[in-house]
C-alpha cells in the first residue's frame, strides 16, 4: 500500500505544497513591491523634471540671445526633421520591443539578449544611409518642407539640420538601449542618461554662442549617452549563442506593419506641425515651438515617468492573464490624470504673459498675446494628450496595436486639411489652434475604440508557469 496510486498522489501533493512555501518564502512582500514601484516612477518624474528643466534653461538662453530672429526660426525649423525620423524608433522601442522583451525575458534570457544584438545590427544597417542623405541633401530637405521661411531662416535651417543629423543614429540607438534595460527593470539609469542631450546643447550654446553650436552640443550629449546605455547593457548581455531561433524575427511581422504605420503618422505630423506653423507669418515657428514646449512639459513627464512603467507593468499583467489588473489601474490613472491636467492648463494659461516676458524679454504686443493666446489653446488639449499617452501604452501592452492606427491617422488629417485649407499669414494661435484639434480628435478615437482596446487579446496572453513567476518576483 506504501507504493499504491494513493501514496503517489500524496507524495505529489506534499511536492506541490513544499514548491508552494519555498515560492512564498522567496517572493517579495507585496508592500516592498509597491514601494520600490512608488520609489522609481518618484526618480523618474524628478529625472524627467530635471530633463524638461534643462531644455527649457537651453530654450530660455536661446530666446534671450536671439529672441524672434531668423536663426531661432531656422533652429526650430530644423529640428522637426531629425525629430520626424527618430520618432519612429523612440515610439516603435517602448509600444514593440519593450513588452516583446519583457516577454522573452520571462521565457529565457539568451533569447532576450539575441533579440536585442538584432535590433541594434539592424539599426545601423538602416540609419547610416539616412545620415547620409541627411548630410548631402540638406537644402533640398529644407526647401520641400518649408518653402514658406524666408532665404536667411533656410540658410541657418541647414546648418542646424546637418548639426543635428548624428542624433538620427543616436537617438534611436539610446531608444533600443532604453527598452533593454527597462525589460530588466532598471528605469532610472536611462533616464539619467538623456539629461545629456540637453546638458550638451548648453555646453555648446556657452561655448559657440549660436544656434549651430547648441546643435553640434545636442549631437554630442547623444553620442556620450548612447556610449553610457550601451557600456551599461553590455555588461548584462550574456554570452551570444551560436544559433537562434529563426522564428525570433517573424514574431514581430504583424504588428510591426501596424506600428510602422502609426510612428509614419506621427513622423507626418511633425513636419505637418512645423508647416503649418511656418504658413502663419514670421515669428510663428518660434512661438508655436516655445508654446508647445511650455504645455508639453507636464505631458513629457507623465509620459516619460508614469506611461513608461505602466507599459512595462501592464505587459506583465497581461503575460500573466490578469486583465483586472489593468482595466483597475487604466481607472486610477485616468482619475490622476483628469487632477493635474486642469492644474497645469491652469497654471500655463493664466502665466502666459510672465512666461513670454521670462523668456523673450522685450516682445511687442502683438507678439506677447499670441503667445499667451497660444499656451491657451493648447492647455484646452492637454488632458487629450495624457489620454492619448496611456491609450497607446495599454494598447501596446496588451498587442492591439492596430488600434495605434486610427487615431493618429485622424490627427494627420486634421493638420493635412489645415495645411491645405487655411490661409496664410493667421499668426501662431491658428497654428496652436490646429495642432489642439488634432490631439483632441484623436482622443475622442481612443475612447470610440476604448473597449476593444481594454479587451484582453488571447494571443497576448503569455502562459507562465509557478516557478518562472516567482523568479521574476525575486529579480532585481
Amino acid at each position: 500500500m506504501l507504493f499504491g496510486p494513493a501514496a503517489r498522489r500524496a507524495r505529489q501533493h506534499l511536492c506541490t505544497a513544499s514548491s508552494c512555501c519555498r515560492s512564498l518564502v522567496r517572493r517579495k512582500p507585496f508592500g516592498i513591491i509597491v514601494l520600490r514601484q512608488v520609489q522609481t516612477v518618484s526618480a523618474l518624474v524628478v529625472l524627467a523634471a530635471l530633463s524638461q528643466g534643462l531644455g527649457l534653461l537651453r530654450d530660455f538662453l536661446l530666446a534671450r540671445a536671439f529672441a524672434i530672429t531668423a536663426d531661432l526660426e531656422g533652429y526650430f525649423f530644423a529640428e522637426a526633421i531629425p525629430l520626424a525620423v527618430t520618432v519612429i524608433f523612440v515610439t516603435v522601442f517602448p509600444l514593440t520591443v519593450l513588452p516583446r522583451f519583457v516577454h522573452l525575458r520571462m521565457q529565457s534570457a539568451a533569447r532576450c539578449d539575441a533579440d536585442y544584438r538584432r535590433l541594434l545590427r539592424l539599426l545601423a544597417i538602416l540609419l547610416l544611409p539616412v545620415l547620409s542623405a541627411i548630410l548631402v541633401l540638406a537644402p533640398q530637405i529644407i526647401e520641400s518642407i518649408g518653402s514658406a521661411l524666408p532665404m536667411d531662416s533656410k540658410h541657418v535651417a541647414q546648418l542646424v539640420l546637418r548639426a543635428l543629423a548624428l542624433n538620427v543614429v543616436g537617438i534611436p540607438i539610446l531608444s533600443l538601449n532604453t527598452a533593454y534595460l527597462n525589460a530588466r527593470g532598471n528605469f532610472v539609469f536611462p533616464a539619467a542618461a538623456l539629461l545629456l542631450l540637453n546638458a550638451g546643447a548648453l555646453l555648446g550654446l556657452w561655448l559657440g554662442s549660436s544656434v549651430i553650436a547648441a546643435a553640434i552640443g545636442s549631437s554630442g550629449g547623444t553620442l556620450v549617452a548612447v556610449t553610457c546605455t550601451y557600456l551599461m547593457v553590455r555588461s548584462q548581455l550574456t554570452p551570444p549563442e551560436l544559433r537562434t531561433e529563426p522564428e525570433s524575427a517573424r514574431r514581430y511581422s504583424p504588428n510591426l506593419i501596424y506600428v510602422l504605420v502609426y510612428v509614419a503618422m506621427l513622423s507626418l505630423i511633425v513636419l505637418l506641425e512645423r508647416r503649418v506653423a511656418s504658413a502663419m507669418g514670421f515669428g510663428s515657428v518660434t512661438l508655436v515651438a516655445y508654446a508647445t514646449k511650455i504645455v508639453g512639459m507636464p505631458q513629457y513627464l507623465f509620459t516619460m515617468s508614469y506611461v513608461r512603467t505602466r507599459i512595462a507593468q501592464y505587459s506583465r499583467w497581461v503575460g500573466l492573464g490578469d486583465q483586472q489588473a489593468v482595466r483597475r489601474d487604466f481607472r486610477r490613472s485616468v482619475g490622476v490624470m483628469m487632477g493635474v491636467s486642469v492644474v497645469c492648463a491652469a497654471v500655463a494659461g493664466w502665466g502666459g504673459i510672465c512666461i513670454a516676458e521670462l523668456l523673450f524679454g522685450g516682445l511687442t504686443l502683438e507678439q506677447a498675446s499670441d503667445f499667451q493666446s497660444a499656451i491657451v489653446v493648447l492647455s484646452a488639449a492637454l488632458l487629450p494628450m495624457f489620454l492619448n499617452a496611456l491609450f497607446v501604452g495599454v494598447a501596446s501592452a496588451r498587442v492591439r496595436l492596430r488600434f495605434l492606427m486610427w487615431p493618429s491617422a485622424a490627427q494627420a488629417a486634421v493638420l493635412t486639411l489645415a495645411a491645405w485649407l487655411l490661409p496664410t499669414g493667421l499668426g501662431a494661435p491658428a497654428a496652436t489652434a490646429v495642432i489642439a484639434c488634432g490631439h483632441i480628435v484623436a482622443s475622442v478615437v481612443w475612447l470610440a475604440i476604448s473597449r476593444r482596446v481594454l479587451t484582453l487579446s488571447d494571443s497576448a496572453e503569455v502562459i507562465v508557469s509557478t516557478e518562472r513567476q516567482t523568479n521574476l518576483d525575486t529579480d532585481p
